[in-house]
């Protein structure tokens, strides 16, 4: 049995369309928002460079290199504590090693 392969065309104002997608994603992207923020087991990228010691660039040169794990949630980059705390980053006339 072959199935209905017949395309449907209609007109929706542009209003409309909007309206129904951001009713239909609108939960989800709250719900992650609020699991964040009821976790406080990541860092900004503020915080963590903070915490190390270190400056922005040279966190995401760490986090490139895969010294330090990153997670994006929605549009911002976090890092969880508890890896930060535990990074095995050593500081040696400038430059990281990695224990």
């Amino acid at each position: 049995m072959k199935p209905n392969t017949q395309d449907l065309q209609f007109t929706l104002p542009i209003e409309k369309l909007t309206e129904a997608i951001l009713e239909f994603i609108k939960p989800h992207l709250v719900r992650e928002v609020v699991e964040v923020k009821q976790n406080d087991d990541y860092l900004t990228r503020k915080e963590a460079a903070t915490q190390l010691n270190i400056t922005l660039p040279t966190l995401g040169q760490y986090t490139k290199k895969g010294l330090l794990t990153s997670y994006k949630i929605g549009a911002r980059v976090l890092y969880k504590k508890s890896e930060i705390e535990s990074a095995p980053l050593k500081v040696n006339y400038g430059r990281v090693q990695n224990d």
